[in-house]
């Protein structure tokens, strides 16, 4: 082959060719493949528009052309050359093709007195002046019957199109046109069925990674140009067409099968759903760009709490997403749910949860109904409902939105205080029914109660508590388990470590360990200890006494275990608390008098004589036995009876 040689004279197979355009749909086996389109590219960058134009060049005029060199040529002249060999079939097409066209005349010169007919009729029945108005006026139940006649001898004719062909076929016979480094870059970074970083497919194939983005960009913008203009690609903009004409803005992912029989993604599938401007995720298909509504966006209705329905779709309708996918779209925007069958705003937060499903109820709910929906711990879900200032407690066991208004449940001694203000005095039977019937409290709550510092209770009335009615606490130390006093200034208080001390909880103390520490209703102190000072208090509202705040720095520092004893040492000169951890006891003892020390961690001296001993329980010698078995303290009343 010589430069001088025209590209006739070396493919003369190709000369009755000549009047095809480069884009003509029989040669897309050859021109439309990947490699026949940067061939055709090339050409027509050069004028050629035909085989003919093409034929006309001379082989050594290809390298004149810019960004033609010898690789390019040499492609230029292998794929002419695959033509040629194949001329025989292209002409044998050709000639069918002729002869559909001559089919086709001879049908329309049998279907020129139908037409006719139907002109007719369009001008008669509506003034048709366009096919377009024809159309409509065939459009009636009853029509003359030559008219009808007419209609169905041209509905009857063939399109000669029964099998449309496979646009999957012509994507598939693209893909295998590309080399493995492109369809790599297609694959990871285009289409993104495995995504890879520029840096991974770099190294892979020894080139940089601008080298390859600047690959992507080219392969994006020639494929997005093929799918746009090519004849070949028309079943594939079609399908793409009715791809997105079908999900829309926003699908199921289940709408499109992009995996094999194998469960393995399909390129080919994943690069129709590319064209047609969708993406398929975990979940869903969308269009390239949508989002979904944030939970800002979406419509409410006043209360903010339940959602517009009708404006949502009319949103989602705008956005793109179809009529037959909006209950998925709904269920798919995070922040808002459907309860009761209606939607309502959803956050992550418990507490605005419970308000959107009390908006929705319109009704006081149990805590049991509300930790059914709301899930997580019951204990501390409860207690961020009654902190929070949208909400209100409407009974012991319901709670409400405080919008609703109401008188509000705050506990057993608030509704009590509230009610004996009102009334002055109450009997108590008849209050604690009054409440009954209100909160749903039980009566055993408010006779508990009504120990409280901030009642004054007789046998019958109740009332609240006055200046002139001063509170007496209990003062009877004999009766509280682990309490001896050695001194005038000193109690001994012995603790048995639980699970609840371990935790950190506080705990109720008996009246008389705060009244010796100068603690009364309404006062608060603190006890000073080398590890943590402990917190002492009484609230005039609490029938259970004083409350001491959590000893669990301590139990740790002395290294207590649940089932140990701690001897606490409270000195009220200097609001001061001690612990000591009690020992293991020993084989044996020497003494009773020993033993009784070591289980109430008194000094020896005050353990020697039952009449020394008596005094630590405010007792005489011959009741402290009776005393201490009475308060449960059995193991200090069998040592003592030892004495």
């Amino acid at each position: 082959m010589t430069s001088s040689a025209t590209l006739a004279a070396t493919y003369p197979s190709l000369v009755p060719l000549g009047a095809l355009g480069l884009g003509d749909r029989v040669l897309a086996p050859y021109l439309g493949t990947h490699e026949g389109g940067l061939v055709r590219t090339w050409l027509e960058r050069g004028g050629c528009r035909t085989i003919g134009e093409t034929l006309e060049l001379e082989v050594g005029a290809l390298l004149s052309w810019p960004g033609i060199g010898v690789g390019k040529r040499d492609r230029i002249l292998a794929l002419l050359g695959l033509l040629a060999g194949a001329s025989a079939d292209v002409v044998t097409q050709l000639v069918a093709r002729v002869a559909a066209a001559e089919d086709a005349v001879a049908e329309a010169r049998d279907l020129a007195p139908h037409l006719s007919v139907l002109r007719e009729w369009g001008a008669f029945a509506a003034r048709a002046g366009t096919w377009g108005e024809v159309e409509t006026a065939l459009d009636r139940s009853e029509l003359p019957a030559d008219v009808a006649t007419a209609r169905d001898a041209l509905r009857a004719v063939s399109t000669g199109l029964g099998d449309a062909g496979d646009p999957g076929e012509v994507l598939l016979e693209w893909i295998d046109g590309l080399d493995a480094r492109e369809r790599d870059v297609f694959e990871s970074r285009i289409v993104r069925v495995t995504p890879k970083t520029l840096e991974t497919i770099g190294n892979t194939y020894d080139v940089t990674r601008e080298r390859v983005r600047q690959l992507e960009v080219r392969l994006a913008a020639g494929a997005r140009e093929r799918y746009a203009a090519d004849p070949a690609w028309r079943q594939v903009r079609w399908a793409g067409f009715l791809l997105e004409e079908q999900l829309g803005a926003f699908a199921p992912r289940s709408e499109v099968d992009t995996r094999s029989s194998a469960g393995e993604e399909q390129f080919d599938r994943h690069l129709l759903l590319w064209f047609a401007g969708l993406v398929a995720g975990e979940d869903a298909i969308r269009r390239h760009g949508f989002e979904l509504p944030r939970v800002e966006q979406v419509p409410f209705e006043e209360n903010g709490v339940i959602v517009d329905a009708d404006a949502l779709r009319q949103l989602l309708v705008e956005r793109g997403v179809r009529e037959s996918h909006l209950a998925f779209a709904t269920r798919s925007i995070a922040g808002i749910t459907t309860v009761d069958d209606v939607l309502v705003r959803w956050p992550r937060n418990v507490v605005d949860r419970a308000c959107s499903l009390l908006a929705v109820r319109g009704q006081a709910m149990e805590f049991g109904e509300l930790y059914e929906v709301l899930g997580g711990s019951e204990r501390s879900v409860r207690q961020r409902l009654f902190e929070d200032p949208r909400l209100s407690r409407m009974s012991r066991t319901t709670i409400g939105l405080k919008s609703w208004g109401g008188e509000e449940y705050a506990g057993v001694v608030d509704a009590m205080m509230r009610r004996l203000e009102e009334k002055d005095e109450l009997l108590l039977d008849q209050l604690a029914q009054e409440l009954a019937a209100q909160f749903g409290v039980s009566a055993n709550s408010v006779h508990m109660c009504a120990a409280a510092p901030v009642f004054a209770a007789s046998r019958g009335p109740i009332r609240l508590r006055g200046a002139t009615d001063p509170f007496v606490p209990r003062a009877e130390p004999h009766r509280v388990w682990g309490l001896f006093q050695s001194t005038p200034d000193m109690l001994h208080w012995n603790v048995g470590v639980d699970a609840d001390i371990l935790r950190g909880s506080g705990r109720s103390v008996a009246p008389e360990i705060g009244t010796f520490l100068g603690v009364t209703p309404g006062v608060r102190t603190q006890l000073r200890n080398e590890v943590r000072d402990v917190s002492l208090g009484w609230v005039e509202t609490n029938h259970t006494g004083p409350g001491i705040g959590s000893l669990k720095a301590i139990a740790d520092d002395v290294g207590a275990q649940v089932g140990d004893v701690i001897q606490l040492r409270l000195d009220r000169r200097d609001r001061s608390l001690r612990a000591v951890l009690r020992s293991k006891a020993p084989v044996a003892f020497s003494a009773a008098s020993e033993r009784l020390a070591w289980l109430t961690g008194l000094p020896q001296k005050m353990t020697a004589g039952r009449a020394a001993f008596a005094d630590t329980l405010h007792v005489t010698s011959d009741e402290a036995e009776q005393a201490l078995r009475k308060r449960s303290d059995d193991a200090v009343a069998d040592a003592y009876a030892q004495l």
